[in-house]
């Protein structure tokens, strides 16, 4: 994963998070969860806890990152130019948005599968996007995927 958001990041002009180590472990996560859920109509919970454990992970490395790569100067604080390549490989929300993200999500999802129907991989899903996106692209992702879904069932 970081080889790969190495070699995205080095072809690249502007950096997304896919082509982070963070979007690496959410796309990894989301291909093995639409095949699991696909042919076994479940999305089992040895993928969803170690994503999510990967990538609050993330975020708290970074935190370190920040705490131990400042050096100051005449000018200031200012991260080093390794932490500042490590935070950009890395890509993580700040470990509030990750925890908040990861909240937001898992409490919208279980919401409708409370009210709606669905299955608690889906919650659980949510949450791992929440926790690799932030809040404000997760709950944006969740609202996607159920307009999509909305959009494909009325098809």
């Amino acid at each position: 994963g970081l080889l790969w958001a190495f070699y995205t990041q080095q072809t690249s002009a502007t950096v997304t998070v896919w082509q982070t180590w963070t979007g690496f472990i959410l796309l990894a996560t989301l291909v093995a969860a639409t095949m699991t859920d696909l042919a076994r109509h479940r999305i089992p919970n040895y993928i969803t806890y170690p994503a999510v454990g990967w990538l609050l992970s993330m975020g708290m490395m970074q935190v370190s990152l920040k705490a131990f790569g400042t050096v100051s100067d005449a000018t200031g604080t200012a991260l080093s130019a390794g932490a500042t390549k490590w935070m950009a490989l890395l890509g993580a929300p700040a470990i509030a948005d990750q925890w908040t993200g990861l909240g937001a999500c898992f409490v919208l999802m279980f919401f409708i599968f409370m009210n709606a129907g669905g299955g608690g991989g889906d919650v659980k899903i949510a949450a791992v996007l929440g926790a690799g996106l932030g809040p404000t692209l997760g709950l944006t992702a969740i609202v996607a995927a159920h307009i999509a879904a909305g959009a494909f069932a009325l098809a």
